[in-house]
């Protein structure tokens, strides 16, 4: 699945992952396929900064899920992080640091 992202993310860049379940996966589900998203992006040497996983953006109970992987830029990384560790005061939006 992430073969086609390495064209645009390279071994120790570092990223922001974004998981959206869009409404009929269990949180099961999500957690088995955030775990596997996990591995692979660190099978890969990529560095992930944040993890926001939920129902962001959904339809009623439409099966599915999308996935978003957003490119850190050095300058850009202090601002950028600034906002998605903001409070947005939405229950579904998850924002954890990995280990």
């Amino acid at each position: 699945m992430l073969e086609k992202f390495d064209k645009f993310v390279h071994k120790n860049d570092e990223i922001v992952l974004i998981l959206n379940n869009l409404g009929g996966c269990t949180d099961i589900e999500m957690g088995i396929l955030l775990e596997n998203l996990y591995d692979a992006l660190k099978l890969r040497f990529i560095n992930i900064l944040r993890i926001v996983s939920g129902r962001i953006m959904t339809s009623l109970e439409m099966q599915g899920f999308n996935i978003t992987i957003c490119r850190v830029l050095p300058d850009l990384k202090e601002k950028l992080l600034k906002y998605i560790d903001l409070d947005t005061g939405i229950k579904s939006w998850h924002c954890f640091i990995p280990p």
